[in-house]
Formats: C-alpha cells, sequence, structure tokens
C-alpha cells in the first residue's frame, strides 16, 4: 500500500515538474519550434528540430531563440535607515527556438 501511494505521488508530482529535454512546441511544413526549460545544448534542441522537420522531408535552418517567463517572483527589502527597495526574477522561464524547415 505505501509503495502504491509513494509511485501514484511520483507520478503526480513528476507531471508538475517542468521537462528537460527539448520538446516539438509547433510543427508546420515550413517551421518548427522547440521548446526547452533552459538553455540546453545546441546540439540536443537541433537533434529534436531535424526530428520534426524530418516528418515533412525536410532539414531544419535556425532562425532565432527567444525567451518566456510565465510570472514573477519578488522580494522588498527594508533599509535599517528607512525606504526600501522591491526586486523581481523571472520565473519558470523557457526557451523557444525557432527553425525553418526547408527542401533538403
Amino acid at each position: 500500500m505505501t509503495r502504491t501511494v509513494f509511485l501514484i505521488a511520483l507520478f503526480v508530482t513528476a507531471g508538475c515538474l517542468p521537462a528537460t529535454e527539448p520538446v516539438i512546441a509547433d510543427l508546420e511544413e515550413s517551421k518548427v519550434t522547440i521548446q526547452a526549460t533552459e538553455s540546453k545544448a545546441a546540439e540536443a534542441v537541433f537533434a529534436k528540430a531535424t526530428e520534426g522537420c524530418a516528418i515533412h522531408r525536410r532539414i531544419p535552418l535556425y532562425l532565432s531563440t527567444g525567451r518566456s517567463c510565465e510570472s514573477m517572483s519578488c522580494s522588498t527589502y527594508t533599509s535599517y535607515y528607512g525606504g526600501g527597495n522591491t526586486s523581481c526574477i523571472p520565473t519558470d522561464c523557457h526557451y523557444e527556438h525557432l527553425f525553418a524547415c526547408v527542401a533538403e
């Protein structure tokens, strides 16, 4: 019973964690977008783009990379002498790599 509960908890938790491997986020005959949760090695991203373009018998041509963040984490610090400042950093970020799929 304990093992079953642990496996269910692990499955639910793993479903909430961001993917660490690059994934195909959008695929059309002329383009593919690869999404990665961190700046992955170019080889892994290119391999996934090659896989996507190969469906249409095409090869990937790198176009651009963008970064998108879902939310911000902010903290306010107050000084002993008065005043304070608020510092914010982006969280839940991922990179989107855009490739054109061109004929061989």
